[in-house]
Formats: C-alpha cells, structure tokens, sequence
C-alpha cells in the first residue's frame, strides 16, 4: 500500500486495497502540507468518475469523503503500535491475538469492493445489465466493463479530468494560504484569533505516513422540524397530520403533467460554510403546480443531475406522465450526450418536449448586445452597476427622462404604444415574476406611459451587481438611461444605454410565451438579419446558435398561435407530410443553406419528424385532417390548445423552488436530517397554495 501507485482502473470497480493506494497517492502528491482529509476528498471525487462510468448512482461527496477516512485510520491505527511486531509473535498473548486477528481481518477486507453505492442504488438502476455488474463487483467480481460499449464518451472523461486537476489546484492554493496565515500569525502576533482553529500536518521522522489534526466539528444544531415552533403554526393552519409526509403528493398531483422544471443552483447549508449545489425539481400542468423536492447534488454533472431528477419522478410515480424539460440552456442540461435531458430521457426509455427557458435566450441575446456596446470586462461585477448603487442616494427619483419627454427619441421606436399596451396586458393578467414585472414596469415609463394603480412611480433601489444576473443588467439598463443626465455620462455611454432599452423594448419583453415562440423567433431572426448595426448582428449570431422552436418539433407550436395566418397553417401541416425529417431529430434548428434569411417561413422547419410533437404531449392530431379553418371548434384541437397554453417555458417556477431553498434550508437552522429539510419543503408549498388567495399582506 505505500507504494503510492494512482490506480487507473476501466474494467472493475475499486477494491479497498485500490482505494487505499490511490489514497496515499494523493496523501503524498504534493510537496507541503497537506492532510488526510483534503487527500480523501480528491479520492472521491476520483472514486464517483469511476462508479459514473458504470452507470450506478452513488452517495454524495460528503459521505464517501469519511469512509475513506475510517478504512485510513484503521490502518493507522494496525500501523502506529510501536510493539506491534513484538506483540504479534507472543502466540500464547491475548493481546497479541487480538492484534493477528485485526491485521487479518484488515488484509482480507483489502480485496472486497470499496462500495459507495446509493442505498437504492438497485432501485434507482432500470438497466439489468448494470444490476448484474453491480451484483458482480460485490461477489465473485468476474464481470468486466466494457468502456466502449457502455459509452463513456473521451470528452467527458477529459472533463472529470480537468476537474479532478482545479480540485487538486485549488487544494494547494488553500495550502499556501494557510502557510500565509501562519506566518502573519507568528511573525505579527495578531490578537483576537483565539478562535481560529486551523487544521495542519507535518512529517514525522519515523512515520510511515503524515500526521494530521482533525478540526473539531461546529456544533450541530437539531430540531425535530414537526414541532419547531417556526412551523407548528404552519401544521395546524394546514391541518397536517405528521404522518402525512411522503403521501401529500397523491393528493396535490392530479392533473396531467405536462413539463418538468430543472435548475441547479449553489446554495448554503444552514450549520456551515460548506457550498452545495441543490436541484430545484418542480412540475406543472394543466392546473397543477408541485414542488417535487430540491435534492443536494455531490456535483453538477448531467449524469448526476439526471439521477436526481428520475429519484424524484419514480418517488411521486410520475414517470409516465412527464411530457417535457424545461431547462437553463447550460452544457449541463443540454449537451446531446451527456446532459441532463438527454440522460433523463435515456432513463425513462421515452421522448419528451426540450423546453429551453425563453427568459435565458434572450439573456444570452442581451448579453451579446451589453458586450459589443459596453465592452466586455474580466471583472465579475457589472461596473456601471456599481456605479448607480453609489450615486442612487444623491438622485432625485422624480426627475427621470422617457421617450416622450425628449425630443426626437420616439422615432426609434415606431411601435412604442403596440409595446406599452403588451407590457400593462402582461402585469394584469400574467402576474409575471418580481424581477419580469419591475422590467415590464420600467419598460412602460421609458415608452412614456403610466404604470397601471400607482400614481408615482416608486423606483426599487439597485440589488445584486454580478455580471450573471442579466434580468439584473436589463433592469439597470433603463434606470441608468432614465437618470443619466443626473450620472453625468458621456453621450457615447448615454447612447449605448439607449440602443439596449431600445432592444429591450422591441425584442425582448415578448419572450415568455411558449405558443407564440415559433413565429416571435423567426419575426426576431429576419429583423436582425436586415440590420446592420453591430450590436444587433451580435445578437444575431448568437440567436442563430439557439432555434429551439424552430425545431422539427417544436414548431408546431405556432400550430396552436392564432397570430399565424390560415394560410400558413396549411402550409406547415403540408409540409409535415411531405417533406423529409433529418435522421436524428435534433432539439434545435438550423439555418437551412438554400434559403436567406428574409424569405424563411414557418413552413421551412417543419417535416415527417414534427407529429411526434403530439405522440409525446399526448395530443391527438386528429384535428390536422380538417382545414385551419375548422380547427377552433374541433374537440381535439381544443384539448390540445389547453395542454399546449399550460406549457410554461420559463424556469420561473424553478426559481421560486430556488428562493423556497433559500428562505427554509439557508435562512433558518431548523434541521440537518434531508428527509425532513424535503417534508418542511412540502408543508410550505402546500401552506402557500391553500392561503395564496389572502396575500401577503393580509396573512401577517
């Protein structure tokens, strides 16, 4: 074992021999200090990339990391015994046969499967072939893995590669700093550190290995969530026995399910500093939206991620009723081979509708328009951000510019009172977000309208400054152009902030709309594909690369959108039956290479491979024997209307899910049991459903 050999291993899943020597591997990789609890954590995170190539689902980081570190001190503990080959040798010693015993019980647990398997993993697993290698592993181990065959693609593998080597870099860069930290310690005798407890090793000279300190563990906080008094008054409001746990959803979920919502989302833990990426899972349908539960993931790959998401679906038997993603278009989710939605549909043995969320679209459109005006910067905080938070004290809220009070800006936006009329339609009847409705809001005043039921307008003072909130970015965007004559910004600034509102107002409001998604898409292609202004053909280029409802599938969409003429609604349905599908039915569109731009129709994208759009909505397609015309009164056209205007695709849902997290799993330090972390998600969403109707308001 302290030959320190890093196993590379593609045929079997690791022994604990295998396990331990990649262990002392990493235990004496570097030159410093570094302790056995840093080397076991890039053990794991070594040991989940093997398991992942089996295909079998695994514990997370956290509890993998402590039993490498009990098999280690175990061996330390046969190791360390000064007297030990001394002792060993007295045959007739009791203590010397304990010792023997405890040597051979170690030596033959060496070559036993280190097992990090899920506990339930069997259940999780729908391929036999993985149960049986699986199975395998854990007895005679004569199955072998073959990798080609079981796809592990080399891009992936390089990529757990790249991340085992940031995990390592950023291990040693800890190091250094905690060096730093010593020797400030020591040279300046800082006062007032009493409380620090830091974590060090040092070689010993007749040692086989490195001694370490383990940090004493942060008092842990327990409540029994059930009877907490910051949720008793929730149970008794929802008159929720505390037997009722796992059952509420058979009671919530009863319409069909139409889309599934996905968002991973670095949150908190509520009794440490550690970081963990939570999973956001939520459903809705036609009347239905359900919180299914916001598992931790031990990382952020779609193979994980996949894992979670299909737990939670067979958890609430939902597995056949799912009809849809709705994601974040990150490499993640949607990568063709190992991203999330493709695994989940791998799983589940089934096609689903890919809903990319509009609203991240259009963000990254916006973020292609912000770079080619404004430059982009390195810095992770929007500068002209920052620069509104400092001067938003000094500014007077009631002396702000609009269109229709500066002479000769309304030309630029033609259609201001088509836009003005959208954007009031959407805050009355839509009741859109907290961030989308502040957009709409300052979207009206900039077109120089009235913000319907308030007479002044209040102006929200500036949040978060990340350059990754680019809801964030559009909303500083209207209130730095409305008070940049009191920011004292240069015309050059003042007119790039004025070319984004414009883009703002005439592309980007209309995005959250699933039906209307096709025909909005290609009406915003053919505009930018005639302009000639540079931030435009940026935001161009970058469309180009996300047709999502262009797609064979999707556009059949525009199907149910009565903005689309009777004429080409005949016209898409003809080329549903006539014109050849690709081999693989791609979840977003291309440019086609005979057409330009300007002359594209709807027609163009659809093919044979577009009626499996209503095989997997559970739609029946009936109604597409009889002329446009006919449809508003056929049965199966309506049905399908309904199905089609529930389909929601913004991570909207998903980020209430994400903001439930926060307040409940972060904000207040109930629990530290999972299960019941995921039952005070429950009781709050149900909570939430039954008072929603009072308010906010009149519920305090």
């Amino acid at each position: 074992m302290s030959k320190c050999l890093l196993v590379k291993l593609e045929k079997r899943l690791p022994t604990r021999q295998e396990v331990m020597r990649t262990f002392f591997a990493n235990l004496h990789a570097s030159i410093g200090t570094r302790s056995s609890a840093e080397a076991a954590k890039i053990t794991a995170s070594q040991l989940i990339t093997v398991w992942e190539h089996a295909s079998i689902p695994t514990k997370e980081l956290r509890n993998i990391v402590p039993m490498i570190e009990k098999n280690y001190q175990r061996y330390r503990r046969l190791v360390k015994d000064k007297h030990l080959s001394g002792v060993i040798k007295k045959k007739g010693s009791k203590l010397g046969d304990t010792h023997e015993k405890n040597r051979e019980d170690f030596v033959n647990d060496l070559h036993e499967l280190f097992d990090i398997a899920h506990k339930d993993a069997l259940q999780i697993m729908t391929v036999q072939e993985d149960i049986d290698f699986y199975k395998s592993m854990k007895s005679d181990r004569k199955y072998f893995m073959d990798v080609n065959q079981r796809g592990v693609d080399k891009k992936y593998t390089a990529k757990q590669k790249r991340k085992s080597e940031r995990l390592a870099a950023e291990i040693k860069a800890k190091e250094r700093s905690e060096r730093l930290k010593m020797d400030l310690m020591e040279t300046r005798q800082l006062s007032g550190l009493s409380d620090f407890s830091v974590g060090t090793s040092s070689n010993t000279d007749g040692g086989t290995d490195d001694e370490f300190i383990v940090k004493e563990r942060a008092s842990v906080v327990k409540v029994d969530v059930l009877n907490d008094h910051l949720v008793t008054s929730t149970l008794a409001r929802t008159s929720t026995s505390t037997s009722a746990g796992s059952m509420m959803v058979k009671a919530i979920v009863q319409a069909t399910v139409s889309q599934l919502g996905l968002e991973p989302e670095e949150v908190r833990i509520v009794d440490n500093d550690k970081k963990a990426d939570r999973l956001p899972v939520l459903v809705s349908g036609i009347r239905t939206e359900q919180l299914l539960g916001a598992p931790e993931l031990s990382h952020g790959s779609g193979e994980c991620i996949a894992a979670a998401v299909v737990g939670l679906l067979k958890e609430w038997e939902l597995e056949d009723r799912v009809m849809g993603l709705v994601f974040d278009t990150t490499s993640s989710n949607s990568g063709r081979w190992g991203g999330a939605c493709a695994l989940i549909q791998q799983k589940l043995s089934k096609d689903l509708l890919e809903l990319a969320c509009r609203h991240h679209i259009y963000e990254l459109l916006l973020w292609a328009v912000f770079d080619q005006l404004l430059g982009s910067s390195k810095t992770p905080d929007f500068m002209y951000g920052d620069y509104l938070k400092k001067q938003w004290a000094a500014i007077d809220k009631g002396q702000y510019k609009t269109l229709a009070t500066t002479r000769g800006l309304l030309k630029f936006v033609p259609n201001a009172d088509q836009m003005i009329k959208f954007c009031i339609d959407q805050l009355q009847t839509h009741h859109p977000r907290d961030d989308y409705k502040e957009l709409l809001e300052l979207m009206i005043l900039f077109l120089g309208g009235s913000v319907p039921d308030k007479a002044t307008y209040e102006f929200r003072k500036p949040g978060a400054t990340s350059k990754t909130r680019w809801m964030a970015k559009a909303l500083y965007a209207y209130k730095i152009w409305m008070f940049s004559w009191q920011l004292n910004l240069t015309d050059e600034q003042r007119d790039s902030f004025f070319k984004i509102c414009t883009f703002l107002a005439t592309f980007y409001v209309k995005c959250p709309v699933a039906v209307k998604a096709p025909a909005l898409d290609l009406e915003l292609l053919r505009s930018l594909s005639e302009r000639k202004e540079p931030h435009l053909k940026a935001a161009f280029q970058k469309l180009t690369n996300h047709l999502w409802y262009l797609s064979e599938r999707l556009v059949c969409f525009a199907l149910f959108d009565e903005s689309v003429s009777l004429a080409e609604k005949r016209n898409i349905v003809k080329a549903m039956k006539s014109r050849e599908g690709t081999p693989d039915t791609l979840p977003r569109a291309t440019l086609p290479h005979n057409k330009k731009v300007n002359s594209l129709k709807l027609r163009d994208f659809a093919s044979q491979n577009s009626p499996t759009f209503f095989t997997i909505a559970k739609i029946s397609p009936a109604f597409l024997e009889k002329d446009p015309s006919e449809w508003t009164r056929d049965a199966d056209y309506i049905r399908g209307l309904e199905v089609v205007q529930h389909m929601l695709p913004v991570n909207d849902l998903a980020e209430r899910g994400v903001a439930l997290m926060k307040k409940y799993l972060c904000g207040n330090k109930l629990t530290n049991n999972e299960d019941q972390r995921q039952y005070i998600l429950q009781v709050v969403e149900r909570h939430r459903k039954m008072f929603d109707k009072y308010g906010g308001k009149k519920m305090k």
